[in-house]
Parts: C-alpha cells; sequence; structure tokens
C-alpha cells in the first residue's frame, strides 16, 4: 500500500486552463527566484532608458540559457520568450511614482498562450513579482 501523497496527474489546482500543468508551475517558480535574486541588484539604480535596457538584457541573457535547455516552445527566442520594459508600462507617471514595471512573456515548452510574469519595483524599495 502507498503511504502519503501518490500523483495521480499531472496538474494543479491553478484557476487558469494555461497555468495548471505542473511543469508550467515548476517554470514559474523557477523565474519567480530567478527575478526575485537579479532584481535585488536594480532597487537602488536610477530609472532611465539606458537602464530598463540593461534589464532587459540580463533578463533575456536568462531566458535564453532556459530556452537553450528546453524550457521554452518555440524554433527561436522570439516565439519562446520576450522581456517588455519600454515606455508602454513604464509611463511618466509609474516612473514619477517611483515603480520600474517589467514583463517576461513565456510560452512554456507546452503548446498554450504566453504567460505573463511582472516585476513590480515599488517606491519603498521591495520586489513585487505577480504572475498575470
Amino acid at each position: 500500500a502507498a503511504r502519503g501523497f501518490t500523483l495521480m496527474a499531472a496538474s494543479t489546482l491553478a484557476e487558469s486552463f494555461d497555468l495548471e500543468p505542473l511543469n508550467v508551475r515548476r517554470l514559474l517558480i523557477l523565474l519567480r527566484r530567478l527575478v526575485l535574486r537579479d532584481g535585488q541588484n536594480y532597487v537602488f539604480a536610477p530609472h532611465s532608458p539606458a537602464f530598463r535596457q540593461q534589464i532587459a538584457r540580463s533578463m533575456e541573457r536568462q531566458l535564453e540559457a532556459l530556452f537553450v535547455r528546453g524550457a521554452f516552445a518555440g524554433r527561436d527566442p522570439a516565439q519562446s520568450y520576450q522581456v517588455v520594459v519600454d515606455e508602454t508600462l513604464n509611463t511618466r507617471q509609474t516612473v514619477e511614482s517611483g515603480q520600474l514595471i517589467v514583463e517576461l512573456r513565456v510560452a512554456p515548452s507546452q503548446p498554450m498562450t504566453f504567460i505573463l510574469v511582472r516585476l513590480i519595483q515599488t517606491e519603498a524599495g521591495t520586489l513585487v513579482v505577480q504572475e498575470l
């Protein structure tokens, strides 16, 4: 007789169908750990277009490493992930309120739509990660 927990399927209790598969949840957990670890380096940096480009390049390197290991769907990085940190997210009002917003859009290695992970640096200097 089995003891403890036994897996019956590779599904989680996520409310969204796209977030339900276990491999997707594990990928999001990994992304969350990576961005929280590396995001702390950006907390006190001055907000500028050059700074946003630096963040984009850093995040793209991390996602490229995951892409090479097979974490994402798609034949090339453009089909697998996107890093958005431009003026559409970081409006003048957002910047003046002390926030920096970075969106990571990823397509896990099973057919599905992009999942959106949003990083928000608050005025208080904390880093918030949201799965949208």
